[in-house]
């Protein structure tokens, strides 16, 4: 029998990506991306039928946006695992850049870089992250022996950091579509013998 893992990003969330904000405005903003829901898809965002999605176990991250994510596809998660949670970013106050408004995204790509170049000595690093998705590596691992099949909606960071802890925990991407919101990993393993 082989087992599955299929890793979802979650759907486009609520706030206003475009109009550009003050630094001092970030943090706030990331707090609304973190509570808000999402964007309802115009389409329907899988490629997956109804009847398809109904054989996997669902699990989704704490951050509202991935339950809501499921919502959308007419699933109740029946698990939250913590270790899902997408890395958090770290933020800086440099009074020269105070006065600067960008794009919400820009700061959070910029903050984004820093972190992955080891900025950011208050939040957990990427070493930190990665030994976090190879324990969610093993919960989904565990899931998947007991359920054959597993969505998981988590985010962008943590299913980056989970494909390498999947594969070498003896899982196989089979399938990709894209980084972006909606975008999905497959991952198949032949059940492991007892």
């Amino acid at each position: 029998m082989t087992q599955e893992i299929l890793l979802i990003r979650h759907g486009e969330p609520v706030p206003d990506k475009k109009t550009p904000l003050a630094l001092r405005d970030l943090r706030a903003w990331l707090a609304e991306y973190d509570a808000g829901g999402i964007i309802p898809p115009a389409a329907p965002p899988l490629s997956l039928a109804a009847e398809e999605l109904s054989r996997y176990f669902p699990v989704a991250s704490p951050l509202f946006r991935t339950t809501a994510s499921l919502d959308v596809l007419g699933i109740t998660p029946r698990a939250i695992v913590d270790e899902l949670h997408e890395a958090v970013l770290p933020l800086f106050s440099p009074a020269l850049l105070m006065p600067v408004k960008l794009p919400p995204m820009w700061w959070v790509t910029a903050f984004r870089l820093l972190w992955l170049a080891g900025g950011g000595k208050s939040v957990p690093s990427v070493a930190q992250v990665r030994g976090r998705a190879q324990c969610a590596a093993k919960i989904l691992s565990g899931y998947a022996q007991e359920h054959g099949a597993v969505l998981v909606m988590a985010h962008r960071i943590i299913n980056h950091a989970l494909r390498p802890a999947l594969e070498q925990s003896g899982w196989q991407m089979t399938e990709k579509t894209h980084n972006s919101y909606w975008g999905m990993m497959r991952f198949t393993r032949a059940t492991p013998h007892r």
